[in-house]
């Protein structure tokens, strides 16, 4: 009689769970259920676009609001994988009166430490002063969130800053963009000419074995690398380093730089972002992959109504001892 009590307030609390969801945001479980063809159950998770909804909504992982600033972020990479060589930070700042008197010349990288696709090149002269000023202010003023997330998440203080600019000697850079569950790497995108006419992509193994399924989805085309095209040197350094960042973590994407053979630290990103790519056989696979169980909000007690959301959660997941589960820490 307890189980069945029990099973019976779990399907109440999870479905009050749905429903609270679905009032709260009926454009984005609209296009949720467009795109994975079928109702997103946000209470209990299983489809990659669920699990990243659940995430920004209820797992307040403070890991998280660290990863949203790509200074600290790089700092704490470092910290954890000392493998990892880092661009040197030249100089940061809240407003564009801040600048120093030469901050802006060639061979830099200027960021939006908070945000998304807000990266500048100045890696050709003459540099036109006046109109990165005028960037830079509007990164400032306006500063990138998720267009959801930002209900959920504090925004961190904006800033932006530059680097040197990274020189490959051996050809053009290579990012690597690791997708990991909880030290452990599933597979690695290796991209090259990333973000511009010439980019070209390519899935390996976390051991630089290169994954040919991908390239034959229907539904995912891309413009691929040679079939010969293999890893470069530094790239065991990489994904050993990319492992050791994702320990406590239940899933994120570690994003390295690889440039005359050495790993860069550059990012680690908690929310990937929606592509088609979650309807390939080998992301399904990493989704299932991707245990919620080892969440920050599962291992850790709530209060009121949540408490008893996450207890119904971890029941119907078949959680034990969600509160033993090593998570990692922001120090």
């Amino acid at each position: 009689m307890k189980n069945l009590w029990e099973s019976c307030g779990d399907f109440f609390t999870l479905l009050v769970i749905n429903i609270s969801v679905y009032l709260r945001h009926p454009i984005w479980m609209a296009r949720t259920t467009f795109r994975q063809r079928a109702l997103p159950n946000i209470a209990v998770p299983m489809r990659f676009r669920e699990k990243r909804t659940w995430r920004l909504i209820f797992d307040q992982n403070p890991l998280f609001h660290l990863f949203g600033r790509k200074m600290v972020a790089k700092e704490w990479m470092m910290k954890r994988a000392p493998g990892l060589a880092a661009a040197r930070t030249l100089w940061s700042v809240n407003s564009v009166s801040e600048l120093p008197l030469d901050a802006l010349r060639t061979g830099i990288v200027i960021k939006a430490d908070s945000g998304w696709n807000q990266n500048l090149f100045l890696d050709t002269d003459p540099v036109d002063v006046a109109s990165i000023k005028t960037l830079i202010g509007e990164w400032l003023r306006a500063p990138q969130t998720d267009k959801y997330g930002g209900r959920y998440w504090p925004k961190a203080e904006q800033k932006v800053f530059a680097e040197e600019m990274i020189i490959n000697l051996d050809g053009p850079l290579i990012d690597l963009n690791f997708f990991c569950c909880d030290g452990k790497v599933d597979f690695g995108v290796l991209t090259v000419g990333e973000k511009t006419a010439d980019e070209r992509i390519a899935y390996f193994t976390e051991d630089g074995q290169r994954i040919i399924s991908i390239m034959h989805e229907r539904g995912y085309q891309r413009a691929w690398l040679p079939l010969d095209f293999a890893v470069p040197a530094g790239y065991a350094e990489a994904a050993k380093a990319a492992a050791e960042l994702s320990a406590g973590i239940d899933f994120i994407r570690v994003d390295i730089m690889v440039a005359n053979g050495r790993p860069y630290a550059c990012e680690m990103s908690p929310f990937p972002g929606e592509a088609g790519y979650d309807s390939t056989a080998l992301y399904k696979n990493w989704v299932k992959n991707w245990d919620i169980r080892r969440t920050w909000f599962v291992s850790q007690p709530k209060h009121g109504f949540l408490e008893r959301y996450r207890q119904a959660l971890g029941r119907r997941l078949g959680a034990n001892q969600a509160e033993d589960v090593p998570l990692a820490s922001c120090d």
